[in-house]
């Protein structure tokens, strides 16, 4: 459930400057649509909180249920029977979060646990490597550091990372993914689904301002959704705590 509260005096200045009308008549048709697409761009942004960690009436996410990565959380969560790998920054050392020193051991521990245990996913074209965007900035950090022994051009910070591979596999920011957090998975392995195209699902605007004296209008919205693995055991996650 979204249940939003806007005022129009201040949002109104950011529409004004496209669209010249009086704030005092009615919400004029277009000014309704921005006011929705507002809190729907908002209402999007916490869905994708949402996929990742849960924690909406205990809403299972992909690696969590109550939105905390730990034993717990991911004890519950949709990929609570994934392959799991403790991030170390060496051969023998467990870490407590990622850092762009660390982060290409962490890559490689959960690369190899893939290629040892479920061989065909290393290999398949929609495979990625998921992260949260702090820890794909601390991948790019460890890359310009690098320079020219990963392919880049020796001009540490000087140049530009369009998109980032780790031996050929995409590393991708996803937004609301936890930090010091890593999903190795196909992304034809992974769903996501509403019931939007029900008639369970609702939208409404309702101009309080006619009501109650406020300049306020109010938006609702009402609609379910839920996220879903295919195969479980062809995913890896890695995480900074030991797996129960």
């Amino acid at each position: 459930m979204v249940n939003e509260e806007i005022c129009r005096a201040t949002i109104y200045p950011t529409w004004v400057s496209a669209n010249v009308n009086s704030r005092n008549a009615d919400i004029q048709a277009n000014f309704a649509d921005f006011l929705m697409s507002v809190v729907a761009k908002n209402s999007s942004q916490k869905i994708e909180k949402l996929i990742y960690q849960g924690g909406v009436n205990s809403m299972a996410g992909l690696l969590s249920n109550d939105g905390v990565f730990d034993d717990s959380g991911l004890g519950d969560s949709i990929l609570a029977s994934s392959r799991f790998v403790r991030a170390k920054s060496d051969a023998t050392t467990n870490i407590t979060a990622f850092d762009k020193d660390n982060i290409d051991f962490v890559l490689g521990q959960v690369y190899d646990d893939a290629l040892a245990n479920i061989p065909a996913i290393v290999t398949d074209t929609d495979t990625m490597f998921y992260v949260s965007p702090k820890t794909y900035g601390l991948y790019i950090q460890h890359l310009a550091s690098t320079g020219s022994g990963v392919g880049y051009e020796y001009r540490a910070t000087n140049q530009g990372f369009p998109q980032v591979s780790y031996l050929g596999i995409p590393v991708v920011a996803c937004n609301g993914m936890f930090d010091d957090a890593m999903i190795l998975a196909q992304k034809s392995n992974m769903f996501y689904g509403t019931n939007l195209a029900t008639d369970l699902t609702s939208a409404q605007m309702i101009p309080a301002y006619q009501y109650d004296g406020s300049d306020n209008v109010r938006v609702t919205m009402r609609f379910g959704l839920g996220v879903q693995v295919g195969v479980v055991s062809d995913i890896v996650v890695a995480g900074c705590f030991a797996k129960s």
